[in-house]
């Protein structure tokens, strides 16, 4: 189990390394990954309004990649 979490975890870091340089298809992947998670949270949160939880997804991403740099 251990490799698996430290083999995780080391991709994890790979793709955010990746974000913060700009690398499209580091953003691509991370997207993809957790996408459907942030909706989900969103649409928790927002009552179950599907079109805000949309736009509260790609807000979190467009902040995420506009300041991965940082990380």
């Amino acid at each position: 189990m251990r490799d698996h979490t430290t083999s995780a975890r080391a991709e994890e870091s790979a793709l955010i390394e990746g974000c913060r340089r700009g690398d499209p298809l580091a953003q691509r992947a991370v997207f993809d990954r957790y996408r459907d998670r942030v909706h989900a949270i969103a649409l928790h949160y927002l009552k179950g309004d599907g079109d805000a939880a949309q736009d509260a997804v790609q807000e979190v991403f467009v902040r995420f990649f506009r300041s991965a740099s940082g990380f």
